[in-house]
């Protein structure tokens, strides 16, 4: 614990006053360390992306990171192609390619609904989305940001798992 006591600090971008961060998920490939995290300044939610080769010293990416919307899809928020109020990423390798699951909200008839967005990418920055792995549909609770939260996925015998904390209010239960 020393060390990390010690150790300067690990914020990819420290001079971004005002930034609140969190659900930081890292992922290790060809001797880099690839992290994702959730950011919200001024209002505007961002999915963050820096990487580092310790651990320690970590260079902020997020400007080399894209989720892009390619087609139509059902309820799905986006602008200009870009993903909209996504977040809580986690990473996976899955055969040649990485997945991310993320925290996120759909349009059902007007009324926005909790999700897990699933998005594929052959080099940990392009991402393009493939679909929902979860959406809550009518009679599910409705909280303020959303009923699915942090997701959590693992790959056992042929099958993904997935994992999720519920929200039935604003306060996490």
């Amino acid at each position: 614990m020393d060390a990390l006591r010690k150790s300067p600090d690990p914020t990819p971008n420290p001079n971004r006053e005002g930034i609140l961060c969190w659900a930081p998920h890292v992922v290790y490939h060809q001797g880099t360390y690839h992290m994702y995290y959730f950011s919200v300044l001024s209002s505007k939610w961002n999915m963050e992306y820096a990487t580092s080769t310790d651990l320690i010293n970590w260079k902020d990416r997020t400007s080399e990171l894209t989720l892009k919307v390619v087609g139509n899809h059902e309820g799905l928020l986006y602008e200009n192609g870009n993903i909209v109020e996504t977040r809580d990423p986690m990473v996976i390798k899955y055969g040649n390619n990485w997945i991310m699951y993320t925290t996120a909200m759909w349009l059902d008839n007007g009324v926005r609904r909790g999700a897990v967005a699933v998005y594929e990418s052959p080099d940990l920055k392009n991402w393009t989305f493939k679909g929902y792995a979860l959406r809550n549909l009518e009679g599910a609770p409705i909280a303020a940001y959303s009923t699915c939260e942090s997701p959590f996925v693992t790959y056992k015998d042929g099958k993904f798992i997935l994992s999720v904390t519920i929200t039935v209010s604003d306060i996490a239960t």
